[in-house]
């Protein structure tokens, strides 16, 4: 079998002032094109257009492991959702005011949203430390019910 060696260059590099914990592509000012973000042990979130020029920043905690953006809650169609060391899942606006926040008992090792239950708004699926896997929907109650909370 032969290896062809591709030459790879990057087309632009950007540095936060402390170690990047988590980073997307994401449309998140909602125009025509997606948008680099990086969250970093500085509280910082950047996000960069596909130029390298900055066009966003806002704080954003440092105890995150992951987040997302979509549209979750009924409130707007841009939504940060994150997942934390503290065992939450917080849901906010583009200008990081809190729509809700979700208690789930273990560190949030990553998530997933997707619109699972067909109603034309993303649900949350959380993995946590403590082997659980979970699905938030638009207000942040747990789905499918246990048979228990019938």
């Amino acid at each position: 079998m032969t290896v062809q060696l591709i030459e790879v260059r990057p087309l632009w590099t950007r540095q936060f002032k402390r170690s990047v914990y988590a980073c997307i592509i994401a449309n998140l000012i909602g125009d025509s094109t997606p948008e680099v973000i990086g969250c970093s042990f500085d509280a910082e979130m950047k996000a960069f257009n596909l130029r390298g020029d900055e066009v966003f920043l806002t704080e954003f905690a440092s105890n995150i492991t992951s987040f997302k953006i979509a549209s979750v809650s009924k409130e707007s169609t841009i939504e940060l959702i994150s997942g934390a060391l503290d065992g939450y899942v917080y849901v906010m606006d583009i200008k990081g005011n809190p729509i809700w926040a979700k208690e789930v008992g273990s560190s949030v090792i990553c998530m997933e949203t997707g619109n699972i239950i067909n109603d034309a708004r993303a649900e949350v699926l959380v993995g946590l430390e403590n082997q659980h896997l979970i699905g938030l929907d638009n207000d942040g109650k747990e789905f499918p019910k246990k048979s228990s909370d019938k």
